[in-house]
């Protein structure tokens, strides 16, 4: 574990919360290895320079499929699977952005991290899910690590350092709903409230989230990440 999670740390750099994220992903993935075998097939939306990506592969075997909109990022994405050897077993494509939803398939799995939140109304983000749906086997598992609104602290910290997703659809109850219509949920966790302002911080964040934990109670409305792994609610193929 410890080489693969050197691999996962690499692959979080980008985030500069490598203490928190870590602790989500590896929180969220460790059950599910019972539901995804080694060989599993994954489709990933959004895997960035695409070291989580392999960690995916060098972790837990499975073989990823995975789209961007970057060949800037496939670049790297490939050249990094070389390097930790699970290129055999990673595919990085490109696509754009409003060419997603006509990707087709039939995996074990769908993988995506805080990218759906990018939807500017709850019926594109229900258009996402239902894609999502699509993509999947009778059987298969969606993953999926989305940004919350969390509270008022957070949204007037985001509005000072202008961040484009402010008033984006981030997760909360309404967003949640989407996900109970569509999905059996098999685990759903939240993250963060003040421990996020120090999250890039190992022990201090180790502290204060642990303390929120034992004192708040965190649910879709006022959490900084939920982390969800879900399963569709019946065998049918659905479409946007």
């Amino acid at each position: 574990m410890k080489k693969h999670k050197a691999t996962l740390e690499k692959g979080l750099l980008a985030t500069n919360a490598i203490p928190m994220w870590s602790r989500i992903i590896l929180e969220t993935l460790e059950p599910v290895k019972r539901l995804l075998p080694p060989g599993s097939n994954v489709i990933e939306i959004g895997y960035g320079d695409g070291k989580l990506s392999c960690f995916l592969a060098d972790e837990y075997g499975w073989r990823i499929t995975g789209y961007e909109i970057s060949h800037e990022a496939q670049k790297k994405a490939i050249d990094y699977a070389r390097k930790v050897g699970v290129d055999d077993i990673t595919d990085f494509n490109v696509v754009k952005p409003e060419e997603t939803w006509k990707l087709e398939g039939e995996y074990d799995a769908v993988f995506i991290k805080t990218v759906l939140y990018n939807a500017k109304t709850t019926k594109e983000y229900g258009k996402w899910l239902d894609w999502v749906c699509s993509v999947m086997k009778p059987s298969g598992i969606f993953i999926n690590f989305e940004n919350g609104k969390t509270n008022l602290l957070t949204q007037v910290y985001r509005r000072i350092r202008k961040r484009y997703y402010t008033d984006l659809c981030m997760y909360d109850s309404e967003i949640h709903l989407l996900y109970e219509r569509r999905f059996k949920i098999l685990h759903v966790a939240h993250y963060g409230s003040i421990s996020q302002f120090i999250a890039p911080f190992r022990i201090p964040y180790l502290i204060i989230s642990t303390l929120e934990e034992l004192f708040f109670t965190r649910n879709a409305g006022n959490s900084f990440i939920t982390a969800l792994v879900t399963k569709k609610l019946d065998g049918r193929r659905q479409g946007v």
